[in-house]
């Protein structure tokens, strides 16, 4: 039904939401099996192994009392534009640090745009969410984002002038 890269890409998915390389693993093959148990022809199933993880996620969440509602935020200001977040230049440990301040409808949204290269609409119609919303949701990224690259900047910068006075004295 899938091959090995679509598992890759399945893989990735998986890992994007749950940040635990052993739990993606385990997300995945709770997906698969629930997938490969359908009776029906799939007609994308890209997709809709994407829309079973998601759900397989958010229950496990709530089977384990990790996952909390969060409530749409229409008195939000939305930001359309998305240009200033793929300016924004992040190395490594900045990525980890930022995956690690998301919730995991953000670290979704955010895998989907960044390494899918889905657009707006196609994430909408795949986290079954409104244009509106996810716009939002995105509006809030592009803050968490810039504030960690600010602090990371900052604390370098304090670091740098700590070694300059070490060298001083």
């Amino acid at each position: 039904m899938f091959e090995r890269h679509q598992l890759n890409k399945l893989y990735q998915y998986c890992y994007s939401l749950t940040i635990q390389e052993q739990d993606a693993f385990d997300l995945l093959q709770t997906s698969l099996e629930k997938i490969l148990k359908q009776r029906h022809p799939i007609k994308q199933p890209l997709t809709y192994a994407r829309r079973v993880i998601k759900h397989c996620f958010i229950d496990e969440l709530r089977r384990t009392g990790r996952y909390t509602e969060q409530p749409i935020d229409n008195q939000t200001e939305l930001d359309i534009s998305t240009e200033p977040l793929e300016k924004i230049i992040i190395d490594h440990d900045q990525v980890i640090k930022i995956l690690k301040q998301l919730k995991s409808d953000e670290r979704e949204i955010l895998y989907l745009w960044a390494v899918e290269g889905y657009t707006i609409e196609e994430i909408a119609y795949s986290t079954e969410s409104s244009k509106g919303t996810l716009l939002s949701k995105i509006f809030r990224l592009r803050k968490k984002i810039i504030a960690t690259q600010e602090d990371t900047s900052n604390s370098k910068a304090n670091i740098k002038k700590e070694a300059d006075l070490e060298r001083e004295l």
